[in-house]
């Protein structure tokens, strides 16, 4: 990938990406955007110093207040901004912060972009983000915007493999639909060193209460962080994923798939095509499709809530955490 933009990149989860992405080659130009120019100055010099240290060519580190315009378009431009939360606020009133604040960003998100960039959101609550965001002008439509979900496979794998007591390395599994509320963990389609694994009924209700309670588990450790690693690692192997043409999970539009309902936001496999996402034929069984479409019809709800709700004006304040992704 030439170029790549993370707007939001001075908090923990966008300079995590960048280090990610930097570790690993995967670009050959990186802008970072943020109000805090100060530490995106810090860390662009960090960056490249560590960059020298595993040997390779030099790469470009460019920084920015994200009120000047691009010199190029990015091939993928990555928001992981957010505003942070505030003590007794609701998930609601959080949900409506976000979005009043990824409208005041979707001019420079869509500038960053240009004709054919793609946009990977990071921001939560991510299905209804991205829903939102697609509709804003300038961004290009639905199949121009994600929304990074792969943590949700990563915890099924994870769990899968604690409850056959195999490597969760070895285990091959999709967690789709609605990130942190209607995960649907694809069973039907869980393998094991690449052979199918019919799990009976009690190992699901296991699997189930281990994965749904990841959330619960973090929170209780009230360490204040929220899983930048394990994010930064998801977005580098989409970005992979990305580069070679090869399908991932990610939250995107559903009118591509005419047995869902229209107009949401899920997560889904798709292949990007023609700089668009395209959802993969949608394998499973009907209760988990049953359990995809209802997550869509959540996700619509969300949509029209914050549709409705949603304040006018930019939120101040510089960007933050939100909880763990």
């Amino acid at each position: 990938m030439t170029s790549v933009t993370i707007f939001g990149a001075a908090g923990g989860i966008g300079a995590s990406i960048a280090s990610e992405l930097v570790g690993q080659r995967l670009f050959d130009e990186l802008r970072l955007v943020d109000p805090r120019v100060n530490v995106l100055e810090a860390d662009r010099i960090d960056l490249i110093e560590a960059a020298l240290v595993a040997g390779g060519p030099a790469l470009r580190v460019v920084v920015d207040d994200g009120t000047a315009s691009p010199e190029a378009p990015s091939e993928l431009v990555i928001c992981a901004a957010t505003r942070g939360e505030r003590l007794g606020e609701s998930r609601s009133a959080a949900a409506a912060a976000n979005w009043a604040l990824l409208r005041s960003l979707a001019p420079a998100l869509a500038a960053a972009a240009g004709d054919t960039g793609l946009i990977l959101l990071v921001t939560n609550p991510v299905d209804a983000m991205a829903a939102l965001l697609s509709r804003e002008p300038g961004i290009g439509g639905p199949g121009r915007v994600l929304g990074y979900s792969l943590n949700d496979t990563t915890r099924l794998r994870a769990a899968i493999g604690r409850e056959l007591s195999v490597d969760p390395a070895r285990v091959d599994a999709l967690a789709l639909g609605l990130h942190g509320e209607q995960v649907v963990p694809l069973f039907s389609r869980v393998r094991v060193d690449d052979e199918p694994v019919a799990l009976d009924a009690g190992q699901r209700a296991r699997i189930v209460a281990d994965f749904e309670g990841w959330f619960g588990r973090w929170h209780r450790l009230d360490s204040g962080r929220t899983s930048a690693r394990a994010t930064a690692a998801g977005v580098a192997e989409l970005v992979r994923r990305l580069r070679d043409g090869r399908s991932f999970p990610t939250s995107t539009a559903t009118d591509p798939v005419a047995s869902l309902p229209g107009g949401s936001f899920v997560a889904l496999p798709v292949t990007v095509a023609g700089g668009s996402a395209v959802p993969d034929d949608l394998d499973c069984d009907e209760d988990e499709h049953a359990a995809l479409a209802e997550a869509a019809l959540t996700v619509k709800r969300l949509v029209a809530e914050l549709t409705a709700e949603a304040a006018s004006g930019p939120v101040s304040g510089a960007v933050e955490e939100l909880g763990a992704l």
